[in-house]
C-alpha cells in the first residue's frame, strides 16, 4: 500500500529527469524522496534501507537499471515493492526479465510531466486496489519465499483452477514442485512455459538449475550458455553458466562470464569463489590469495589450494608448493585439514633440506592429528638424524 509516508528512491544520472520525477511525486504528496546518480549507489543505501517505490532509469552510467533490481530483490529485504522503469527502448531480453521479476510499471519513450504523472497514478491505483488474482498471487510468492511452501502450493493451485495459467502463475507452480524434489514434474512446468513463450529466460534458466541439481552440466551448459548471450544481464544466469562452465573446465569460458557478473554484483559470493579457484588453476597464487581475503567459503577454497600445492611438489616446484600452503593454511580451522597441511609443509621444507622448517610443520601436523600417520614417519626419520 503506497500512501504520502511511503519512502521513494529516484535512480537516475540525469539531473532533469530527476527535477521532473520529483515534481510529479509532489503532486501525489510524496516528499520522503531520496535520488541516486549510480547503481551502485543505491544498491548500498537500498540495500540497508528499506524503500516503498523505487523509480529507476534503465539506461545508467555503471550498470543498467535491471541489475539493481535484481541485486535488491537477492537481499531478502525486497519483494513486491513497486519498480517503475524508465527507457528510451526495451527489447525481448529485457521484457522478459521484467516478467520474471514481477515488474509492471515501464515508461518509455519521451518524458514529460503530463506522461509522468498519468503512469504514477495508475501505479499508485493499481498498487493499491489490487485485482484478487493478482494478490492471490503475490500472497503465494510471499509464501514461497518465506519457506511456507503448504501455503504457496495451495494458493497457487487455487489460481490455475480460477483459470489464472500465465507465465508467472506456472513458474512458480515449478519452482514449488522442485523445492518438494519433485524435479520431473517441476520440468514439465517449466517446459510448459516455454512452450508458449520460447524466449522465456525464466523457465529456461530454472530448467537448467533442474539439470545442475542432477549434475547434468553439459546439458545445463548449452542452456545457459544461449541464455547470457540473449541477456547479458541476466545475474543469476550469468552466475549459473559461469559456475556450470568452471565445473566442466572451461575456465577460459567461466572467468569471463564470473567477470561480467562481477562487475554488475561486486558482491556475488559464487563468482569471487569460481574467479579464485580459475586463479589456483591457472597458478596465479598471487590473485587467488587477494581474493580469498574475507571469504566464507574458506575451507572449500583451501582445499582447491592444497590440491594446487600438491601438483607443483609432483613438479618439484618447492618453493611454489610451500607460499601455496601456507595461504591456504590461513584460510582452514578444521584440524584434520590442518594436519594434511602442516605435513605437506613439512615435506616441502625437507625437500630443500630446511630441516629445522621441516620439524616445526611436523610438529604442528602431529598437534592437529596425533595419529597422521606420515607425519609419525616423518617425525621418527627427523628425530633419528639429530640423535
Amino acid at each position: 500500500m503506497l500512501s504520502k509516508k511511503s519512502k521513494v528512491a529516484i535512480v537516475t544520472a540525469n539531473f532533469n529527469v530527476k527535477q521532473l520525477i520529483i515534481e510529479c511525486l509532489s503532486t501525489f504528496g510524496f516528499t520522503d524522496v531520496q535520488s541516486f546518480e549510480t547503481t551502485h549507489e543505491a544498491y548500498e543505501v537500498c540495500s540497508r534501507a528499506q524503500y516503498d517505490l523505487f523509480i529507476v532509469e534503465m539506461d545508467m552510467p555503471d550498470n543498467p537499471g535491471v541489475t539493481l533490481m535484481q541485486r535488491l530483490r537477492s537481499t531478502g529485504n525486497y519483494g513486491f515493492e513497486p519498480m517503475l522503469f524508465l527507457g528510451s527502448r526495451m527489447n525481448e531480453s529485457t521484457l522478459n526479465l521484467f516478467l520474471e521479476f514481477d515488474v509492471d510499471y515501464v515508461l518509455m519513450g519521451a518524458l514529460d510531466k503530463e506522461r509522468c504523472e498519468a503512469k504514477l497514478k495508475y501505479l499508485i491505483k493499481t498498487e493499491n486496489h489490487l485485482p484478487e488474482p493478482v494478490q492471490k498471487y503475490r500472497d503465494a510468492k510471499s509464501a514461497y519465499w518465506n519457506g511456507i511452501y503448504e501455503m504457496s502450493r495451495d494458493l497457487v493451485d487455487d489460481l490455475i483452477k480460477m483459470g489464472v495459467s500465465n507465465e508467472r502463475v506456472m513458474v512458480l507452480k515449478g519452482d514449488i514442485l522442485a523445492q518438494e524434489q519433485n524435479n520431473s514434474e517441476a520440468a514439465s512446468y517449466y517446459q510448459q512455459v516455454l512452450t508458449k513463450n520460447p524466449s522465456s529466460l525464466c523457465a529456461r534458466n530454472k530448467l537448467a538449475k533442474l539439470k545442475m541439481a542432477e549434475g547434468k552440466y553439459t546439458e545445463a551448459k548449452l542452456m545457459l550458455d544461449e541464455m547470457v548471450e540473449l541477456n547479458p544481464h541476466h545475474l543469476k544466469a550469468l552466475e549459473n553458466a559461469g559456475f556450470t562452465n568452471f565445473e566442466l573446465g572451461y575456465d577460459d569460458l567461466a572467468k569471463q562470464q564470473m567477470a561480467q557478473l562481477e562487475k554488475m554484483d561486486s558482491d556475488n559470493d559464487t563468482a569471487n569463489t569460481v574467479l579464485t579457484k580459475v586463479a589456483i588453476r591457472e597458478g596465479d597464487y598471487e590473485t587467488a590469495s587477494k581474493r580469498m581475503e574475507g571469504q566464507d567459503n574458506s575451507q572449500e577454497i583451501a582445499e582447491e589450494l592444497n590440491k594446487a600445492g600438491v601438483k607443483l611438489v609432483k613438479d618439484e616446484d618447492f618453493e611454489g608448493a610451500i607460499k601455496v600452503y601456507l595461504d591456504c593454511l590461513r584460510l582452514i580451522e578444521d584440524e584434520e585439514m590442518t594436519a594434511k597441511i602442516c605435513y605437506n609443509l613439512a615435506f616441502a621444507y625437507a625437500k630443500l633440506k630446511n630441516m629445522t622448517k621441516a620439524r616445526e610443520f611436523c610438529e604442528r601436523a602431529l598437534m592437529a592429528d596425533s595419529g597422521l600417520e606420515p607425519a609419525q614417519k616423518m617425525m621418527a626419520q627427523l628425530n633419528k638424524q639429530t640423535a
